[in-house]
């Protein structure tokens, strides 16, 4: 179609183009290279190739002042925030010393608690169970009962049998801690009251109506498939219960919890008072970041006034250049700087280069 082709590139000084195109000088270099020797073109890259905001600034206006300018600010924000941090975390050090005081003493009275316990569990071994005063029909006086599971369940059946209904009340003592039944209608719940008094839990017999199927199959068949009496289950849970007790299973996890919590306040202690460790660090910046604010004056200052007189002197131009049309609403102020750059023979409301 035509016999001569021009190919014109343009770039502009001082813009945003000077970085594009060599980023893609970069990119030639790169694909030569892996054409020429394709066995050295793997390899790792460890620089930071993700453009930010600063670079981008500080190539279209040509300063790189303000690429500093930008890091030393966002870093200076940094520090003061982690400066801020430090300060919270100082005003904050004499709860924390009075919180984990609080746990170590929490922790030594379980330990003290569980260690006693063990010890009295220890001194009623074998375990048996203790029937406390005469008992009509089963016994006259005080009884100890040592057996196997059946024995026990067996004296446990008699015995709670003999709580009245919506009563709870002290049977005796199983391991030198006191059982405690409360019958909720005719389902009696065992209890041990543990050394610091609370009670805990060993379980419950429910009536046929009231139990779930798994309760009556646990209750009523034992290994061998023959029925059972539910009392056996009781039998198993008391004896399992006080032998975790003697065994001390969470004794150890206590004492490690609380040696824990003693090292942790000796290392809040040594913090309490201790000053900023990036604080030469912050003062070099913000003395930085204050020097690059001096030099670089309102390019900066976002909350300054723009000086119109490069776009009136733009818009001269374009009409003496090219003889373009372009018409522009009055602003305050600019009708000296119109005059001063000789287009002033417009009306007042609108100016328009023709």
């Amino acid at each position: 179609m035509f016999d001569d082709v021009f190919n014109f590139t343009y770039t502009t000084e001082n813009s945003f183009d000077l970085f594009m195109w060599e980023t893609l000088n970069r990119k030639l270099g790169m694909i030569q290279q892996a054409m020429r020797k394709p066995e050295l073109a793997a390899r790792e890259l460890d620089e930071e190739t993700e453009l930010g905001f600063e670079d981008i600034l500080a190539v279209t206006t040509g300063n790189p002042e303000i690429k500093d300018f930008i890091e030393a600010r966002m870093k200076l924000d940094s520090l003061k925030r982690a400066h801020d941090s430090h300060l919270d975390e100082q005003a904050d050090i004499g709860q924390r010393i009075d919180l984990t005081e609080e746990k170590i003493k929490l922790y030594k009275n379980m330990l003290e608690s569980k260690e006693k316990e063990q010890q009295i569990v220890k001194d009623h071994e074998p375990l048996h169970l203790e029937l406390r005063d005469a008992i009509p029909g089963l016994q006259d006086g005080s009884a100890s009962y040592i057996g196997g599971l059946k024995g026990l369940a067996s004296a446990l059946k008699d015995r709670s049998d003999r709580v009245r209904a919506y009563r709870t009340e002290t049977i005796g003592e199983f391991g030198g801690l006191e059982l405690v039944v409360g019958k909720m209608r005719d389902e009696p719940s065992f209890y041990l009251v543990r050394e610091h008094g609370e009670k805990d839990h060993v379980a419950t017999v429910k009536t046929e109506h009231n139990a779930s199927l798994v309760d009556l199959m646990d209750s009523n068949v034992d290994e061998d498939g023959e029925e059972k009496d539910p009392y056996i289950r009781v039998a198993r849970k008391l004896a399992g219960r006080v032998r975790a007790i003697s065994n001390g299973t969470s004794i150890e996890s206590i004492r490690e919890n609380k040696e824990y919590a003693e090292q942790n306040l000796v290392k809040i202690q040594e913090d309490q008072g201790r000053p900023f460790e990036r604080e030469a660090e912050l003062e070099e910046v913000r003395a930085k970041y204050q020097d690059l604010s001096e030099r670089l004056g309102n390019v900066m200052d976002q909350d300054s006034e723009m000086d119109p007189a490069e776009i009136i002197d733009f818009a001269v131009h374009l009409k003496k250049d090219l003889g373009l049309h372009i018409p522009f609403t009055k602003a305050s102020g600019l009708k000296d700087l119109m005059s001063e750059n000789g287009v002033d023979d417009q009306p007042e409301e609108t100016l328009n280069l023709a």
